[in-house]
């Protein structure tokens, strides 16, 4: 049942409560931070994870914003489910999307990244790439409810997959002044089941 399977994943998740290594760093070019903790779940706690908010989630396949003159909407490659405490999203490609009741598995990750991260949370979008076809397009996280600053936390979950962050403007990072230790060209790097990716700082600004 749902409810024996949230009680057997809260009691593995109890277990490796700060099990995981440190976060590895980069420095990125214009007050950007993003840190790597490459095994925040375990394969078994990340594997449970993933079968239960796959099963549970009601999913969503959105549309990219169209105007009523322009073309036919075209499905994101993806589907999605948005959580968020009193927001509706403010997403630049689809229609505002509702906020859906957060569960309790969300809940208790989401109090956990809070923990590590020393950051508060209001709203998490869960992406589900069906196949290697299915993908997010470069972008910024940067909508208003997210706030100044934001700080946004990526849990991997399923398949390895690969996250690339470039530069939003290679003119705007060629005129910042240089800082030892900082990236100015694309990082990329495999994200692993169970890892968790967390950026800060001036990133979406910048990247």
């Amino acid at each position: 049942s749902t409810q024996s399977t949230w009680g057997v994943l809260r009691k593995m998740l109890l277990r490796q409560h700060f099990s995981f290594r440190g976060p590895q760093i980069v420095r990125f070019c214009g007050g950007g931070l993003g840190a790597y903790y490459p095994d925040f779940l375990d394969l078994k706690a990340a594997g449970l994870l993933f079968d239960t908010l796959l099963d549970q989630t009601e999913w969503k396949q959105e549309y990219t914003v169209v105007s009523a003159a322009g073309p036919a909407p075209v499905p994101l490659p993806r589907l999605t489910a948005w959580y968020g405490l009193g927001l509706s999203a403010e997403s630049k490609y689809t229609n505002p999307i509702a906020a859906q009741e957060w569960s309790a598995p969300l809940l208790f990750v989401k109090q956990m990244v809070e923990e590590i991260t020393n950051a508060k949370y209001n709203s998490v979008l869960l992406n589900c790439y069906v196949d290697g076809r299915h993908s997010v397009a470069p972008h910024s996280d940067n909508e208003r409810c997210l706030g100044e600053k934001p700080v946004i936390a990526s849990l991997s979950l399923g398949a390895q997959r690969n996250f690339v962050i470039s530069p939003a403007s290679t003119a705007v990072i060629g005129k910042l002044p240089p800082s030892p230790n900082e990236r100015r060209t694309s990082f990329k790097i495999s994200l692993q089941p169970g890892s968790l990716f967390v950026m800060s700082g001036d990133l979406q600004k910048y990247w």
